[in-house]
């Protein structure tokens, strides 16, 4: 059941009793779109714009007119003991320093990080260590929140390191949350991009942004989840999109999902053309899969954040790893994923993710544009993954002819369904599509083999109509 918050009630307001209870780390109770864990592991969904800073005691009314309260987590803190005038100063440098601080009437409560223990050896002080529910104050200063992480990575050449999986999650949810400054938060990318993000990295901010999607992704039912995030400018057609509908023929329910900045022929235009749904909601997707086995979700509909970053590019002029961990999202949860790669290290990067997600079922391969697409007049290289092991190859072209994969850039969506429908003949157009099928085939476990992912590949196209 799909549970989704309506507004945010205040204590002083609230019903005097609540159907459940939340207990949140401070971190977690800024509310902008995202989903929350009641104690009776019951998911809520909630989206709120601007977000919302949910204090202790706080209703969140659900549609049904239940509530959830709100109580603060209990957490790792260091007590200051102090009074009266020290007690103020104390407080007074804790927020200038950025630290989110709890204060009691003789004590400063700071929560345990590196930067809180500096604060305090500083000023020579030695704080008891606690485990208590931490309820800071508002209006903390949130201008040094990725301070720590930018200088991690960018210590210089001697000192700085990559960001373990938890230190990039946290940061990434402190930027999807709002709470980075945007200048930190450019920094922060442009340090991954230098230093070429790690697994461990790229795991971290994928969980990052799961965390903020709506459960209902998880319950629509895809088998096969299918990233397009390309930025299409050396393409032709997403070909692909004919695969993934011989997917669906053979029952292999796909979730398509993507944004590329360009007008011209994008997946989601391709989608439309070829009268695949484009849901803009969880409900929406699972009503077309149920009906026709496919659908395209645009990437705002899963965060306008994720777009957010996304169009960040246009300000660095160059991608940041939020382009290759969204082809590891799988809002769905699918079992098979299929990611494309322009560059070819980032196959291993993406496999080895893959691995730390405990993705059962996984293919990458450079594809057509960065897209999961076959050169079919090509070898090419299969990263796979099947319940935790590696089983690479190699598979053989299936053309005799050499041609670009795009002979010209851009093309028009319309072509894709006159493909489709028979009433455009083209062998390479169709040799793409069922190749690419017919790897995804494979990565899904659908076929024991590549010759027998090709022979039904062939059979669903020649029956596609």
């Amino acid at each position: 059941m799909n549970l989704v918050a309506r507004r945010l009630i205040r204590a002083a307001e609230k019903p005097p009793t609540a159907w459940d209870v939340a207990a949140l780390p401070h971190q977690a109770r800024r509310l902008g779109t995202g989903s929350l864990l009641t104690v009776h592991e019951e998911a809520v969904s909630y989206a709120f714009d601007p977000p919302l800073e949910a204090l202790p005691g706080d209703l969140l009314e659900l549609e049904d007119g239940r509530g959830v309260e709100i109580l603060a987590a209990e957490e790792q803190i260091l007590e200051i003991s102090a009074q009266g005038a020290a007690l103020a100063e104390l407080a007074y440098g804790a927020g200038a320093a950025g630290l989110a601080a709890q204060i009691e009437p003789e004590a400063l409560q700071l929560l345990d990080s590196p930067e809180a223990r500096a604060f305090c050896r500083a000023r020579g002080l030695e704080p008891a260590q606690l485990w208590r529910p931490f309820a800071p104050a508002l209006g903390a200063p949130r201008r040094k929140a990725l301070a720590p992480f930018v200088a991690a990575l960018g210590r210089g050449p001697s000192k700085s390191r990559h960001l373990t999986r938890e230190e990039i999650r946290e940061a990434f949810r402190l930027a999807l949350a709002g709470e980075a400054q945007p200048e930190a938060l450019g920094a922060m990318l442009m340090l991954l991009r230098y230093r070429s993000e790690d697994a461990a990295e790229a795991t971290g901010i994928v969980e990052a942004m799961r965390e903020t999607l709506a459960p209902g992704w998880r319950e629509i039912g895809a088998v096969v989840d299918w990233p397009a995030y390309a930025a299409g400018a050396s393409r032709g057609l997403p070909l692909f999109l004919l695969s993934a509908k011989l997917l669906a023929r053979a029952e292999l329910p796909v979730l398509l999902h993507g944004w590329t900045p360009l007008l011209g022929p994008t997946p989601e235009a391709g989608s439309r053309a070829l009268g695949i749904a484009v849901a803009e909601t969880p409900e929406a997707a699972q009503a077309a899969l149920a009906a026709e086995g496919i659908a395209f979700a645009p990437l705002a509909a899963l965060n306008p954040r994720f777009q957010e970053l996304m169009k960040l590019r246009e300000v660095f002029g160059l991608r940041s790893p939020v382009n290759s961990c969204l082809r590891a999202l799988n809002p769905s949860g699918a079992e098979t994923s299929l990611q494309g790669v322009f560059h070819p290290p980032y196959r291993d990067l993406q496999r080895d993710a893959a691995l730390l997600l405990e993705q059962p079922r996984f293919m990458a391969l450079k594809g057509g544009g960065g897209e999961f697409e076959r050169h079919p007049a090509k070898a090419v290289e299969l990263y796979r993954l099947e319940q935790g092991a590696i089983l690479d190859e190699a598979a053989p072209p299936v053309w005799s002819e050499k041609r670009r994969l795009a002979a010209e850039k851009g093309g028009d969506p319309a072509d894709l369904a006159a493909l489709w429908e028979g009433r455009l003949e083209d062998e390479f157009s169709a040799s793409v599509a069922v190749g690419t099928a017919a790897l995804a085939l494979l990565a899904a476990g659908a076929a024991p083999d590549l010759a027998a992912a090709q022979a039904r590949a062939e059979a669903l196209w020649a029956n596609r109509r």
